[in-house]
């Protein structure tokens, strides 16, 4: 049994945080999609799952804190800030590669 992916880490998280499971879900497809991309690699899961958490639960409408979600992971808000803008970009750049299509499966970009 090797490192939890941030995919199986979110449902943990989601719980401790009380989000909802519309947000839980995003933040596991959010996670599936984003795990391909190279400037993730390398980072601590559990940070990728918060910096995850973080952009899903603005994406829903929860707005979780920065430093919410970094008590319920135990990671600092550090990674969080510097992940999240990874995702925030990645989602962009996959409405721009999908013609920005009204396909509601697919995260779009909170932050913009």
């Amino acid at each position: 049994m090797g490192i939890p992916t941030p995919s199986e880490q979110i449902n943990t998280i989601s719980k401790e945080l009380d989000i909802s499971d519309t947000a839980r879900r995003l933040a596991e497809r959010i996670a599936d999609d984003v795990q391909d991309n190279p400037d993730v690699w390398g980072r601590a899961s559990s940070s990728v799952a918060a910096a995850t958490i973080y952009v899903a639960t603005h994406l829903s409408g929860e707005k979780q804190t920065q430093a919410d979600i970094s008590a319920a992971t135990g990671c600092s808000v550090k990674p969080i800030q510097e992940i999240h803008p990874i995702i925030v970009e990645h989602l962009e750049n996959m409405d721009n590669k999908d013609g920005a299509s009204e396909d509601s499966d697919k995260p779009t970009s909170p932050m913009s």
